[in-house]
Parts: C-alpha cells; structure tokens; sequence
C-alpha cells in the first residue's frame, strides 16, 4: 500500500478523480472486489494501463494517471518513486504478466471469472465524420494497437476471462464526446453495440 498524502500529489478537483487516486495508491482492488459478491457483470478495460506504473519500491506499484499532473509535466514523478515503468516496454509486459496471473486466480477463488468480460475495441483512426484522430500522449492508434496486441493474447491464452472483440469499422471516435476527441473516446453505435454483446454473452 502507498499512502496517498506522501505522493506529493495535489487534491484534483472532482471527487471521482480524488477517488480514482487515492483508491489506486491505497492498491484497494482486491478488497473492492471481495465485497461484491452478488455482482452481474465485471468489466475490465484495458484502456487506463496506457500511461505505465510508478514503481514505488518493496514490490509496490501505483498507476500513471490522468488524474496526475501529468497535462502539465508529462514526466512528473510522484514523491517516493524509483522510476517509471512504460506501458509495452518488456518490463512492463513481464511485471504485468505476473499481476495478471494473480487477478486470474481472484477472479477464479471467488467465482467471477465467469462474470468477467474484457472489452476489446481497437483504439479508433477516424472519427464517425472521417477525421484522422490525434495522439494520445503521443501514442497514435496504430502504434497503441500494435502495443495492446500482446497483453490481450496474454488473457487470451493464460485466464479463463472472456474477451468481447467488436467489428473494426464499428471503432470509430466522436470528435464531440464528453471527454473530448481521443482514440479511445468512440461514438454511440459502438457502446450501443457493447451493450447488445455483452449481455449476449451471458446467455450462449
């Protein structure tokens, strides 16, 4: 566990990104999880694994966050951290490997791997008009694609997680999306289709 207030890190403004923070550095996941046990459906997104981790010694880990400072220094560094670890680097493959290995068996202990589906749209090019989408902290779609690749085969092959994987022309961003326009931020067709396949999942 990392102690939120020794991070150095200022309170963001919106008490879900607050959360978002302290949560993360608290490594509150499993604890979270365990006390959902009726839940239905467990989503997992891979999107947020995009910025890498802070490596914060004796085996502890916090996430890159946007929730961080980061918009105005890309390389801050949080008090306390040894280095950062990039997201797709090898030693970010192997260390999230071996995480992976233990969600699986949580999932499996208390019965949610059945419940767990990990959505799998490709980070969009285009937006719905036909614009070229920008950069996400100086990821561009395809590199993000090519990098994602093997961290999806990873669950693929190693977990009994299953993973919904929408039609590529249905991958596109919406330049007017609440959040912005990103690769990531896509238009209402394809939450519309996730919505249909995810509950069909349930019932094949």
């Amino acid at each position: 566990m990392v102690e939120y207030s020794a991070l150095g890190l200022k309170d963001p403004a919106p008490s879900f990104n607050y959360r978002v923070l302290v949560e993360d550095a608290a490594g509150s996941l499993y604890r979270d999880l365990a006390e959902y046990t009726e839940m239905d459906v467990l989503l997992w997104d891979l999107t947020d694994e995009r910025l890498g981790v802070y490596d914060m010694g004796n085996d502890r880990f916090i996430t890159k966050s946007i929730e961080m400072p980061i918009g105005e220094d890309f390389d801050f560094m949080p008090t306390g951290a040894i280095q950062h670890i990039p997201f797709g680097t090898d030693e970010h493959f192997q260390l999230w490997s071996k995480k992976l290995n233990i969600f699986s068996e949580f999932l499996d202990k208390h019965g949610f791997t059945p419940k767990t589906r990990l959505i799998n749209p490709m980070w969009a090019y285009e937006t719905a008009e036909g614009e070229q989408t920008p950069p996400s902290f100086n990821t561009t779609a395809t590199h993000a694609n090519i990098l994602f690749s093997r961290y999806l085969e990873q669950v693929d092959e190693h977990t009994g997680i299953q993973v919904i994987t929408p039609p590529e022309e249905l991958c596109k961003a919406e330049a007017s999306h609440k959040w912005g326009l990103a690769p990531f931020h896509y238009h209402a067709p394809l939450y519309q289709w996730f919505g249909q396949h995810i509950e069909e999942s349930f019932t094949r």
